[in-house]
């Protein structure tokens, strides 16, 4: 039995010989049933595995104007002992901020006023509540970074502050009268987060 290397050009030719489409039309109502299943044969010989399924990978685009930080916040991403997508992601939050502050006319990082984040993440529609937390996190992180380097005025603690409980307790903890009216006093109704300013 003679052994055959299957290559991109033998999957053209047969396809048109055999089905009759053409093979880099990416529209043809094929590409489900016949296309996929060679691109994976392709992948799983040249590779010796192969991915179920792929997607499309997006780019952002990096504000020039905040190139210099963003490039020193890669470095400082990549000396961090984590994996590479928590790296990305990492990268893709702080990147994604960046543009947001580019489209509403923050051009240094100077000028980031306490509710911007804020106002950012109540401006993420279509995330699921744990993408929204992971940006969160990540945004807390990128906070402190430029606190750290004297950037910007506020810490990623003072936006994003966490509060941490003994598992085994149920009450967080004791408030007086006092702080529970100054708790709630400061809940803005006029913001869907009812974040304070």
């Amino acid at each position: 039995m003679r052994s055959l290397t299957a290559t991109v050009p033998i999957a053209v030719e047969f396809v048109q010989e055999s089905f009759g489409f053409d093979f880099y039309n990416t529209t043809s109502r094929f590409q489900t049933i016949l296309r996929r299943p060679l691109l994976i044969l392709f992948e799983f010989e040249e590779f010796g595995n192969y991915k179920k399924t792929h997607q499309r990978g997006s780019t952002t685009k990096i504000p020039l104007i905040y190139e210099t930080v963003y490039r020193e916040f890669v470095d400082h991403v990549n000396l961090m002992p984590i994996g590479l997508k928590t790296r990305e992601r990492k990268i893709w939050s702080f990147t994604k901020y960046l543009e947001y502050l580019e489209s509403t006319g923050v051009l240094t990082l100077s000028q980031i006023e306490y509710n911007t984040v804020h106002e950012y993440i109540a401006s993420l529609d279509g995330f699921a509540p744990a993408t929204v937390r992971i940006i969160k996190t990540n945004l807390r992180e990128a906070y402190d970074w430029m606190y750290g380097k004297k950037y910007i005025r506020f810490s990623g603690r003072q936006m994003f502050p966490v509060i941490r409980k003994d598992p085994r307790n149920k009450l967080l903890s004791h408030y007086s009268k006092e702080e529970i009216r100054q708790l709630v006093s400061c809940i803005d109704t006029e913001n869907a987060a009812g974040k304070c300013v």
